[in-house]
């Protein structure tokens, strides 16, 4: 179990999101993506809209706990540290997210 806020769950799913590789690996990744996609109702409850012009919610406050086993995790670390397109306006929480996948 983790707890994540509600941007780094949706970023961990949009870098896992555009893995690319074998077919071993995007069922990795689709298992992972299983875990962090928001259901209609908890999507409703942020006020979660996702159009052309990017994704968005209402609820910036809200934490989640997901049950991400250890090799999700691992997946999630190895992706999140490795992504070349975070902005340096992000970088706190960027950092949170790094501190919490450990190193």
């Amino acid at each position: 179990m983790i707890k994540m806020t509600t941007w780094e769950r949706l970023t961990i799913a949009a870098i896992v999101g555009s893995m690319t590789g074998t077919a071993a690996e995007v069922r990795r990744a689709g298992k992972v993506l299983d875990v962090l996609d928001f259901n209609e109702e908890d999507a409703k409850t942020i006020g979660l809209v996702a159009d052309a012009s990017g994704v968005r919610w209402v609820d910036q406050a809200r934490e989640w706990e997901v049950e991400l086993d250890q090799d999700a995790i691992l997946l999630a670390r190895a992706q999140v540290s490795t992504w070349a397109h975070f902005r340096a306006s992000e970088r706190k929480n960027v950092g949170a997210l790094v501190e919490k996948l450990g190193s």
